[in-house]
């Protein structure tokens, strides 16, 4: 199965739409943070997870050298 919209500003909008427009992706891999973050802060206790924890934490590293507006809005949203 392939997810073919996501929720963006109020209502769907197909995938390949807001992964080509600037603002809505910047909200959709935001939103998609947010969640990791809160499954990782519900879960951190399992070991059973520490691979996946450490993937978080590699792509949140490659990340960070970037320098645009889903970096910025990680860096204010998601870095707690």
């Amino acid at each position: 199965m392939v997810r073919a919209f996501v929720n963006v500003e109020h209502g769907y909008t197909p995938i390949d739409v807001a992964m080509s427009d600037e603002a809505m992706r910047t909200k959709v891999i935001g939103q998609a943070w947010e969640d990791l973050q809160a499954w990782r802060k519900k879960y951190k206790d399992l070991q059973e997870f520490a691979r996946v924890f450490d993937a978080i934490n590699e792509t949140r590293a490659g990340r960070a050298g970037r320098g645009s507006a889903r970096q910025v809005w990680y860096n204010v949203n998601c870095d707690k």
